[in-house]
Order: C-alpha cells, then sequence, then structure tokens
C-alpha cells in the first residue's frame, strides 16, 4: 500500500467517529504534512507514525465501549484518548533515535539481510528506546495528574514500535515486553550433574539493561514505585499498515499500580496479570495462553 492511501484510510476512521469537523481537518493536515518525511529505517517519520497510532488506537478501542480522542485543533490538556468515562489513556510510539550514535544502525533489518547478528546486543538497544517512550508518558502523568488527568481513574499507555515494529521480535502474546517490565532475562536451566536430568528451568533476571553509551536503565518498570501510576500497558508489535487486533495487542496489568483496571473490561484481549501466589502470566477470558509461563 502506498503511504497517501494509507493516509486516506486513516482518515477515513476520523470521520466515521462522531468528531468535530475541525478535529477531522487538524489530523487530516497534520497527516499529510507527515507523509513525505522518512526516517532513516522507516517510509516514514516518527511524527506519522504518533499520528497514526493514536487513530488506530481509537478504531481498536471502540471494541470494549465509548472512547473520546483529544481536541487537538483547540490544544487542551488531557489525554489522548478516555474510555468510557473511566481510562485515561496515552498514546506513544518507540522511536530508533539517533541509530549512527546508538550502534543500531549495524543491527537494522536492512542492513543485516542474510547476515548473523547478536541479537542480544540489538534488543537491548530496542529495549531501551520501549523504556524510554514509557517513562515520557510517566512524566506526563506526573504534570498534568490531579489535574487534566485524576488521580482515582486508571492510567494506561498504550505502546506501538512505530519504526521498529519490523525490527523488534515480540514473541508470544508480546512476552518480550516483560524483559524491561519485570527484567526477564535470558532462558536457563539447572541439570543435575550426576545423572544429566533437567532439575529446573525458567529464566535468568535482570536489574538494568547497558545503554549503548555505558549507562544502565531499570528494567524492572512495573517493581518501581515510580511506576506505581502506571495502571497498564497496552502494547501492540502491530506493523504500520497493520490494523491493531486481539492477535496483536496485549495487556499488561501492573500488579502493584496505585489503581487497578478491570479484566472484564477489556473482555476478549489477551492480558497479562498476577496474583500474589502467581507467576506473571498471559491468559484470554480467565484462562490461561498455551506457551506461556
Amino acid at each position: 500500500m502506498e503511504i497517501k492511501e494509507y493516509t486516506e484510510l486513516l482518515i477515513s476512521v476520523l470521520r466515521s467517529c462522531d468528531l468535530p469537523q475541525k478535529e477531522i481537518t487538524y489530523r487530516s493536515d497534520n497527516l499529510k504534512q507527515a507523509e513525505n518525511k522518512p526516517s532513516s529505517i522507516s517510509i516514514v517519520g516518527n511524527r506519522y507514525h504518533d499520528l497514526a497510532h493514536e487513530i488506530k488506537s481509537l478504531n481498536f478501542l471502540q471494541q470494549f465501549g465509548k472512547t473520546q480522542i483529544s481536541c487537538d485543533y483547540a490544544h487542551k490538556p488531557g489525554s489522548d484518548l478516555i474510555l468510557n468515562d473511566k481510562y485515561y489513556i496515552e498514546c506513544v510510539c518507540a522511536s530508533a533515535g539517533d541509530v549512527r550514535i546508538s550502534g543500531f544502525e549495524k543491527y537494522c533489518t536492512k542492513n543485516t539481510l542474510g547476515k548473523v547478528i547478536d541479537y542480544n546486543e540489538k534488543a537491548n538497544i530496542l529495549y531501551s528506546r520501549l523504556t524510554t517512550a514509557i517513562k515520557a508518558k510517566r512524566d506526563f502523568y506526573e504534570e498534568r495528574k490531579g489535574r487534566s488527568i485524576p488521580t482515582d481513574k486508571p492510567y494506561i499507555i498504550f505502546l506501538g514500535l512505530g519504526s521498529l515494529a519490523n525490527e523488534m521480535f515480540a514473541e508470544d502474546n508480546g512476552f518480550a515486553l516483560t524483559s524491561i517490565l519485570f527484567g526477564r532475562g535470558n532462558p536457563q536451566i539447572i541439570i543435575n550433574s550426576k545423572t544429566g536430568a533437567v532439575v529446573d528451568s525458567g529464566y535468568s533476571h535482570n536489574f538494568k539493561i547497558n545503554k549503548w553509551n555505558g549507562s544502565a536503565i531499570d528494567c524492572n518498570v512495573f517493581c518501581s514505585q515510580d511506576y506505581c501510576c502506571v495502571s497498564a500497558i497496552l502494547f501492540t508489535d502491530a506493523d504500520l499498515f497493520t490494523p491493531y487486533s486481539s492477535n496483536n495487542t496485549f495487556l499488561f496489568i501492573n500488579p502493584f499500580a496505585d489503581v487497578r483496571v478491570l479484566k472484564k473490561d477489556f473482555k476478549g484481549l489477551v492480558y497479562w496479570s498476577a496474583n500474589p501466589d502467581e507467576t506473571y502470566s498471559a491468559r484470554r477470558n480467565g484462562h490461561k495462553c498455551i506457551n506461556t509461563p
């Protein structure tokens, strides 16, 4: 699909919603202005990915009830989306950053076709970009809480991969995101040295991710007091031209959140959660998904 054709498809979504004409025009103009500004690893830049992400998120969330989108044309403060007058949702796409400075350029798909690379090194850069996006929206909440964002309502970050969608392997049901939410490390097994039998298996635990510049970032987002304001993270690994659906969009519930989400409000969606005596795992309609912890 050509990007101009896709822009018209996004505009048709806006027209199908109960939005003021000024808002439709404002968002349409912004999309068209961002069409011809590619990034180093994508046919369009971060601005276009962000604009498209908000519209696709609006379209996706309407299946769960009344969804309002912010009036950007009026530049009013508030969340990007409000679901059922209850869930305040901020949309954000991860960006690649400066791929030359970070070293990500040598790991980009277009530069590695047919080559063997160290995916652990690539993943560290990807995870740092996701963490940066989440932190930005946590900071946004801190700036607006008690004013345009109430503190007694669930606050959700809707995270998209943007230009990184074709670079990251998100694993089944978005399992890769637990690498930054709970510090999930590499798979490991314990073997009885005498019998050779596998005694136990699981994953190592990381406390930090080392960035390209040598600094470390916390990769246990949901275990941090700083993120208790984040009730959950909606995560999609869909690429630009793929609609969001229950097959590519997953809800990661923060077990330590100040305000919790209700699972029944997102019926049919795969959600990750845990009670005190349970392993954090993926479920759909109360049933544990196959091939998850």
